[in-house]
């Protein structure tokens, strides 16, 4: 059995193509994704799905059959991720500031196969602004396109507050 991650490092707003390659056929697969946030919380997604005839599952493809989402969703694993950290309650997810590794693991039949992805915040094309307010700060990364919508809207809204 193979794991097959196309696309493994990218931007944060894409998801990676994951396929489970040359498992038992018709059967179940579960199929692991963790990660660790900037506080070292561990959070983790624990899908089971099923195989084709011909022992191929794809992610964006097939729906789980049980798990933590329902639905056909490429990036389902990665959204339904849960707090998995013993002995802290967490508070949120704490995003690294540069990128987010996540490691998908396949288990069937007593196999196992591996792989990981990397998100990215930023990258060719990606405009990072930093963000100041009353008590909070932080960063919003943009392609070109939605960086213009930003600006052009808070520029709206700056003249709107003018009047």
């Amino acid at each position: 059995m193979r794991l097959e991650i196309e696309s493994s490092s990218m931007l944060a707003d894409e998801a990676p193509s994951v396929r489970v390659i040359d498992g038992p056929p018709e059967s179940e697969v579960t199929v692991t994704v963790t990660t660790t946030d900037a506080k070292d919380h561990r959070w983790e997604s624990r899908n089971v799905y099923r195989t084709d005839t011909i022992g191929t599952v794809d992610i964006s493809r097939d729906a789980p059959v049980s798990g933590n989402y329902a639905s056909t969703d490429p990036a389902g694993s990665i959204w339904s991720m849960q707090f998995a950290s013993e002995d802290i309650a967490p508070s949120m997810f704490a995003a690294p500031w540069d990128q987010l590794e996540f490691t998908f693991t396949a288990e069937a039949g007593g196999e196992t196969a591996s792989g990981v992805a990397i998100r990215l915040w930023s990258g060719p094309g990606v405009a990072r602004s930093e963000i100041r307010g009353t008590g909070s700060s932080g960063s919003c990364s943009n392609r070109p396109e939605m960086a213009h919508t930003r600006r052009s809207r808070s520029s709206r809204e700056q003249s709107a507050r003018a009047r």
